[in-house]
């Protein structure tokens, strides 16, 4: 668990939580305008978002796992780690090519965890996701509102990925999704009760409880590309980096925010130099569909091996008890 002592942390969380919700909030008051967008627009929209907030919130991995391979490796750590990244990496792009349907039904269940235990509140072990079961909710509904209550544009969305040899039928599948939509509307009811219940003594408890409904609402109502945007790049991607930027210098923010973007800055640089020779070498599709694919079947092979560094560095920091056990000082 985070030690929050003497740390800017604490309050760049709450300011953080705060300008998401009224991030989030402005999001739905004008999704309409949002809904006239073509996905092109709306990736448009969402590149900047990915190149500043997206991409530099998983290029620090090296340091995370310079920290947990040193002890044991010395020197030597990045000859075990690159390889083994890369051929995670690597793994995750055929899993794409030799069985799409399974390689995205498994990416889909790895980020529902991924986003639940990432969006956990430090030091309240029982409010946003520091359990397991909690972490599943909030992964799970970041994920399944969209799909059940735009079917047919999330859909479209997963058969561009999968290719035309392997899509599903639309309207088939959101007949059977729209059956299926109390499900993920009823857990985020009784998430918000529990919720409710669990922060009666939290001083921002108004805003914790405001953080869950304006999610819930922002996932039922916007446009899934402009939903999940707002939600990865502001909420996750963002407390993300702030908890990096914590291991960084958990006392000065200015030079810890400093230090993670020159540190994220070189294997950020070379991800959108591969994503844009990827997408100009592209074989004659519409772009829109091309920058579908590479962000989201390219950045799934670097995501996953970043969950699972994440996960090891995160287990390693609770541990310790402390940041300074857990440092991404270069």
């Amino acid at each position: 668990m985070e030690s929050l002592t003497r740390s800017w942390f604490p309050t760049a969380w709450r300011v953080h939580t705060r300008l998401g919700c009224v991030l989030t909030a402005a999001v739905i008051v004008f999704f309409p305008a949002f809904s006239n967008l073509s996905q092109a627009m709306q990736l448009i929209i969402l590149l900047p978002a990915m190149v500043l907030v997206g991409i530099p919130h998983g290029a620090v991995d090296h340091l995370s796992a310079r920290n947990l391979l040193s002890d044991r490796f010395g020197r030597q750590w990045p000859v075990f780690f690159f390889p083994a990244y890369l051929i995670g990496a690597a793994l995750v792009l055929l899993w794409w090519f030799v069985a799409p349907k399974s390689a995205l039904i498994g990416f889909l269940l790895l980020s529902a965890f991924h986003f639940g235990w990432g969006d956990r509140v430090p030091n309240q072990d029982t409010v946003q996701g520091s359990t397991l079961a909690t972490a599943a909710v909030r992964g799970f509904l970041v994920l399944g509102l969209p799909i059940v209550c735009f079917p047919h544009e999330v859909l479209g969305i997963f058969n561009l990925l999968l290719g035309a040899n392997h899509a599903v039928d639309p309207f088939h599948a959101s007949t059977v999704l729209r059956q299926w939509a109390w499900l993920p509307l009823l857990v985020a009811a009784a998430w918000g009760v529990q919720v409710f219940y669990e922060t009666r003594s939290e001083p921002d408890r108004l805003w914790i409880l405001s953080e869950h409904v304006l999610l819930v609402a922002l996932l039922a109502l916007a446009p899934p590309l402009i939903s999940f945007g707002v939600y990865f790049f502001f909420w996750h991607s963002g407390r993300h980096i702030l908890r990096l930027v914590q291991q960084t210098d958990p006392y000065r923010f200015k030079r810890g925010f400093k230090r993670f973007y020159l540190n994220a800055a070189p294997l950020s640089l070379v991800t959108c130099l591969s994503m844009l020779t990827i997408f100009w070498a592209w074989e004659p599709v519409q772009w829109d569909t091309a920058v579908i694919r590479i962000i989201f079947q390219g950045l799934s092979a670097l995501t996953v091996p970043h969950m699972i560094v994440t996960w090891l560095s995160d287990q390693a920091s609770h541990a310790c008890r402390g940041p300074s056990h857990n440092r991404l000082s270069p």
